[in-house]
């Protein structure tokens, strides 16, 4: 309402004077002075009657600057606090991040080292069975080379015990090996 009443009583205020001036032409002092008396009383009389509004208007604008005002300090305060509550959570973080970062890290190594015993048993393990897997095929080749040498060997005395033997010496040693077997009863 106050606002309304100001909005419509100051064009008017201003514009009676010059209303006035304009209807009776140039003005003297004589006829100046009733119209500034009748002035001065409407802006009295309208002092007395807004006075009470005016000042209220003025009051309640101050009042409501000073309470944004007092908002804004508390928004403010509220924002660096929270701003030293996010730095703080910050650092905390920044240093979970590094200890987690060195635990990896020892975790890496820890594995690495882990993984190298582990592939090192193994390579041992593998040369072991090469090595025994290399002396079972020495083994079964030194066996198939006695088997073959002594087939040759056999076959070599079988030729040379055909050229020499006859059936007489035949006989004899058949002779002999059952003797032999029949003393060993």
């Amino acid at each position: 309402m106050n606002r309304r009443l100001c909005a419509l009583l100051g064009p008017i205020l201003i514009l009676i004077p010059t209303m006035v001036q304009a209807a009776e032409g140039y003005p003297t002092f004589s006829s100046m002075f009733p119209k500034a008396f009748n002035f001065f009383l409407l802006a009295a009389l309208l002092y007395f009657i807004l006075k009470k509004y005016v000042i209220a208007f003025f009051k309640g604008r101050t009042e409501r600057i000073e309470s944004e005002l007092s908002a804004a300090r508390k928004a403010q305060e509220e924002a660096q606090r929270k701003a030293a509550e996010y730095e703080e959570k910050y650092r905390t973080v920044t240093d979970e991040l590094a200890k987690l970062k060195e635990t990896m890290r020892i975790s890496a190594l820890d594995e690495k080292e882990k993984i190298l015993a582990e592939s090192k048993e193994m390579a041992d393990k593998m040369v072991a069975n090469a090595k025994s897997a290399i002396e079972i095929e020495f083994a079964k080749a030194q066996a198939e080379i006695r088997e073959l040498v002594l087939e040759s060997a056999f076959a070599v005395a079988k030729d040379k015990l055909k050229g020499t033997m006859d059936s007489a010496k035949n006989e004899e040693l058949v002779k002999e090996y059952v003797s032999g077997i029949r003393g060993m009863k």
